[in-house]
């Protein structure tokens, strides 16, 4: 069995990984996480031998191979799947242990500019299994320091807007935002949006009394 461990929080990885191990679990790695467990004296092979290819782009082209993909995705009850695996030369991984950028933590950090915390967004988007990715631009212009509550006229905003769109197009996937008029809408659907919501809960809540109130006052004349 194969195992690809690749984490950006490393707690716990080495007595993991020595578990696994203990199952003869081969464990292929990454970076400094390889590193981590070549220094722990854990029994750890290089993502490049599965790939055949070296780490690229400050790393930021690490497991992204069909010789990976295709080693996870494969079902295994479609021989099909299998017939294709065997074609391509590619083996079954079984088990994948990741955890997410710490952007949160990123974004905090005094000093950090806001081009290294969106240069973490390509490392989230491109997680194998996420399908889309939804903005919202009143929390992102607050993380920016940003007045306005989410106004896309700003230039600051719709820029980094504009950064974490272009990553969802290159990993093919769905992008998504909220929208305060039918206007915005169509700009943002022109713009490469795909999913769009248009109302949240104060608004409903703001609607529905409206109404009520309206019916009221049609009641009693």
């Amino acid at each position: 069995m194969r195992a690809i461990v690749s984490v950006s929080d490393k707690s716990g990885v080495v007595e993991l990984s020595r578990s696994l191990q203990s199952l003869n679990i081969e464990i292929y790695s990454t970076g400094g996480t390889k590193k981590a467990l070549e220094m722990a004296n854990v029994k750890v092979h290089s993502i490049s031998e599965i790939t055949g290819f070296p780490e690229i782009l400050d790393g930021r082209v690490k497991t992204l191979h069909p010789a990976v993909h295709g080693g996870i995705l494969a079902k295994r009850n479609m021989p099909q799947h299998l017939k294709e695996l065997a074609l391509n030369k590619i083996e079954t991984i079984d088990l994948v242990v990741i955890n997410l950028y710490p952007f949160i933590q990123t974004v905090a950090k005094d000093g950090v500019y806001l081009d290294e915390a969106l240069e973490n967004i390509d490392e989230i988007v491109s997680t194998p299994g996420l399908d889309g990715v939804y903005i919202g631009t009143i929390d992102l212009g607050i993380s920016m320091g940003l007045a306005g509550l989410g106004d896309l006229s700003n230039p600051k905003l719709r820029n980094a807007v504009d950064r974490i769109l272009a990553v969802t197009k290159k990993h093919q996937r769905v992008a998504g935002i909220h929208v305060n008029s039918t206007e915005s809408a169509k700009d943002l659907v022109r713009w490469g949006f795909q999913l769009i919501t248009s109302s949240n809960d104060s608004d409903l809540l703001q609607r529905a009394a409206q109404k009520n109130l309206e019916d009221t006052r049609m009641d009693s004349a």
